[in-house]
């Protein structure tokens, strides 16, 4: 199969195992407290970026997706799941 228009679902895919990462450290600081230890940051608005950021980077990538894509069904889910 040729692949010329992938540069759209490689980056939907770098977004989505990047938001997966920085959500993931996100949840082990929160979740062992150690959010605690490092008082100097805003942790809230920190979580509250990081959502507002994957938000905008998802819709970015679907639009992407959406525009240069080969009408698999893998990419049309990922399309819908994204936008809807």
């Amino acid at each position: 199969m040729e692949c010329s228009p992938c540069e759209g679902l490689y980056f939907f895919e770098f977004v989505s195992c990047s938001a997966f990462v920085v959500t993931g450290v996100l949840l082990i600081l929160f979740s062992l407290n150690l959010h605690m230890r490092i008082p100097q940051i805003n942790w809230n608005l920190t979580d509250l970026v990081n959502t507002g950021l994957s938000t905008f980077f998802f819709f970015i990538a679907s639009t992407v997706l959406a525009a240069l894509n080969h009408q698999t069904g893998a990419e049309i889910a990922a399309v819908v799941s994204a936008l809807g």
